[in-house]
């Protein structure tokens, strides 16, 4: 009989020993409460900003040319996602309601990039992420609440557009003019 297997039992499958028997298993616990509980929300929320507030803020940073505007400035934003909370989670991508919600409020701060007008704000941001805070495409995607073909074939169009452009260079854009 082939090591690790065990005889066949009555109905004839085989089954497989497990490789930790005699070891002991430490499963982690679960923290927070039980998804339908009152407080799944707020848990949802504290683990989504966990996950993306320094990219919002190494993002911010980039836009605003200070850290302490940036920093101040996303605190805000995500004060509001957390108020609007509820209704971010009935969105088909909470991700993308609220990075909408964070650029909306940058954008308010910011002077706009230099290439306003040629790109979109999508685009510009895509290349932000991938080349500023040098993200690769799978998180920028995942920041920006979009799957990774579709951030591809925008930042490979956006940087279609900066390339055939005189004068014009992917260093520079999503960076506004400082005052």
């Amino acid at each position: 009989m082939p090591s690790g297997h065990l005889p066949h039992p009555p109905s004839g499958r085989r089954t497989v020993a497990p490789r930790t028997a005699g070891a002991t298993i430490l499963r982690p616990r679960l923290q927070g409460p039980p998804p339908g509980s009152a407080n799944a929300p707020r848990v949802a929320y504290d683990a989504f900003r966990m996950r993306y507030e320094g990219v919002y803020v190494r993002y911010a940073r980039v836009r605003l040319h200070s850290p302490e505007a940036a920093d101040l400035t996303v605190r805000a934003a995500l004060e509001g996602v957390a108020e609007r909370w509820h209704l971010v989670l009935r969105e088909a991508s909470p991700a993308a309601a609220c990075w909408s919600l964070v650029r909306s409020r940058i954008a308010d701060t910011a002077q706009p990039p230099r290439s306003a007008g040629l790109l979109t704000p999508d685009e510009t941001d895509m290349l932000v992420l991938r080349y500023r805070l040098g993200l690769p495409v799978a998180e920028a995607a995942s920041v920006m609440g979009m799957d990774a073909p579709r951030f591809a074939v925008g930042l490979g169009g956006a940087i279609r557009l900066l390339t055939s452009r005189p004068g014009s260079s992917l260093r520079e854009a999503g960076r506004g003019e400082r005052p």
